[in-house]
Order: structure tokens, then sequence, then C-alpha cells
């Protein structure tokens, strides 16, 4: 989530779909990341005049305030955003280019320090510099669309859905998350996939065939949504097959 506002007070409430003590990371204007631990339907304060580097950036304005989850497994809910008194939100306009990382564990971040904020797929987009970033992915996923490590679901059909497969995923939105209205944000330019290591092992019995037309099906699709997306693959398919797309 990125805004801006005026003054020097955030406070946000978050709402009873939040994952108890997740894990948040927040920051104000580029600076470094601060982290702490969210309470379901409670509010807090993230952002006063006694928050580091909070006037470092006088009299610029609006600030920015950005935060992340860093879990991949957890979430929040937005119930409000507070600023001060006689205080504002301001839309920030998106950078004038993007880039979404569609992948399984490794993408994810899963067993790396702070996960989500330290996977190589926040590194590449953040890196990026000036670049809107969006990471796709959950640990055990396969890109075939069958039960994969007990995710009920493939990227093939997840990635065109509001949700990701996990369990809290499934408390929301049951067995059947409504489709992700792709207007609602600009179509990304370049598209990195990793998928396929957890298609490659035995225990998911998923064939080279089903694997490589479903991999053509779903770059299809995104080239549907982004017609000008350039589609970076990396991936070890079964059996080392080449894919001819």
């Amino acid at each position: 989530m990125k805004f801006g506002f005026t003054g020097q007070e955030v406070a946000i409430t978050f709402g009873p779909n939040t994952s108890d003590t997740t894990l948040i990371a927040y920051r104000i204007d580029g600076q470094d990341w601060q982290f702490t631990n969210i309470t379901t339907s409670a509010t807090h304060l993230l952002v006063s005049s006694n928050t580091t580097g909070v006037n470092l950036t006088s009299p610029i304005t609006p600030s920015t305030f950005e935060l992340r989850v860093t879990n991949w497994a957890y979430g929040v809910q937005i119930a409000a955003v507070h600023v001060g008194q006689g205080e504002k939100l301001i839309n920030i306009p998106d950078f004038g280019r993007s880039i979404e990382v569609i992948g399984d564990s490794l993408s994810a971040g899963m067993y790396a320090t702070l996960e989500g904020l330290s996977s190589f797929a926040y590194g590449l987009g953040a890196g990026l510099g000036n670049t809107e970033y969006s990471v796709t992915a959950y640990p055990g996923d396969c890109l075939f669309d069958k039960v994969c490590w007990g995710n009920p679901h493939g990227m093939f059909y997840q990635w065109f859905r509001t949700s990701d497969t996990s369990w809290r995923a499934s408390q929301i939105y049951g067995d059947n998350p409504p489709w992700w209205d792709f207007s609602k944000r600009p179509a990304a330019d370049i598209v990195v996939i990793n998928l396929g290591t957890n298609d490659n092992n035995p225990a998911n019995n998923v064939t080279v065939d089903g694997y490589v037309a479903q991999y053509k099906m779903l770059i299809e699709g995104i080239h549907t949504l982004y017609p000008k997306a350039q589609i970076i693959l990396m991936v070890s398919s079964p059996g080392n097959q080449k894919l001819s797309v």
C-alpha cells in the first residue's frame, strides 16, 4: 500500500480479517523500513512527530507512506486510515513502468529473513528504482492447476483470481475466489515467471505435456491482459524439456 499524506501523523485501523501479530514493514519517503507486529481489530499509530526521519524531508509535502506485509501466508485488512486533524490523504501517481514476478517459494521469500522483503522478487522490483512492482507467488505452488503441496490450485488458475492459495484466503473467499479486476492497475511492462520446481517433483504427478500446455496458456492469458508486456521465463521444466513459446 502506498499513499501520500500531509502533516506528521498516520494511523491505521486493521480489521477482523487481519492475521494477528503479523509483522508489517512501513516507511516514509523511501527511508529505511520500520517494523511492528499488528493486532487484529486495533488501531496502530505508525507515524508521528517522534518517528525517526519524519522531519528529514521537510518542507516537502506530501510525504509518501508505504506498507508491506512481510510474511507470504499472512495478511492485513485495512479498515481505516487516519491522518492529523485538518490534514489529508493524497493519491501518489504511479511510476511510468512496472514489473510483476509470478512464482513459488523462491519468489515469495519462504524461509528468508523478513521473507517477502528479502526474496529475489522483492530485490528485483525494489532494486530497479522508479518502478512499480508486484509479486504474485506462493510456496509449494505448481504452475499446472492441481492440488500441489496443499495448494488447492496451480498458478494457471490462481493468477487470474483475487486471492492466493493460503488458508486465510480460503476463510475469506471460500473455494472459488473472485476474478481479479485487472483494470484496477496499469498493465505490467515486464512479467517474470519462475515456476516449475514443484511441477517437476514426482509427488505432484504433473506430466511434461500438461505442464507445457498450461504454461503456454498462462502466457497467452498474460498477453491478453498485458498486450505489450515482455515476458521472461525462469524455469526448470519437467524432464528438462525446452519450452517453445
